[in-house]
């Protein structure tokens, strides 16, 4: 996984209201094409009732007239604050033509506690049959 500072949504942010969670990125025609996908993943539990993470597309860094990109759909305490961290992945290869900024939207209900982090990273595929034939994986 590679990511930067610029293509982060939030970096352990804590839980606030409903809205939009951090910063806005700008994404060019490149970041189109390229094998990219936005994530939020939940840091620490949340007293939350439900969370909702949704990626929002616009033309606007104001995010005016979004898009809805992708939906994790509405999540109990419970899901959220699984052992292993609940997670939200979306590829960012279908935004609108002029949509050239994303955000990250979370619905929360009655939640104070907890962090969130989030942004946009390459995914890299191997195919283990590639590799050549002394590799040694320990």
């Amino acid at each position: 996984m590679l990511t930067d500072r610029e293509n982060t949504f939030a970096s352990r942010l804590p839980v606030a209201a409903s809205g939009y969670v951090g910063d806005v990125i700008l994404v060019n025609y490149l970041n189109k094409a390229a094998n990219l996908e936005m994530y939020v993943q939940m840091e620490g539990d949340t007293n939350a009732t439900s969370m909702e993470f949704q990626f929002h597309s616009s033309a606007a860094s104001t995010m005016s007239s979004p898009y809805t990109l992708a939906a994790s759909g509405a999540k109990t305490n419970a899901q959220v604050n699984d052992d292993n961290g609940y997670r939200f992945t979306a590829s960012l290869a279908n935004l609108p033509k002029g949509h050239n900024y994303v955000a990250l939207y979370v619905s929360n209900t009655g939640g104070t506690t907890g962090l969130i982090t989030g942004g946009i990273v390459e995914v890299i595929a191997t195919n283990p049959g590639d590799y050549p034939t002394h590799r040694v994986d320990y």
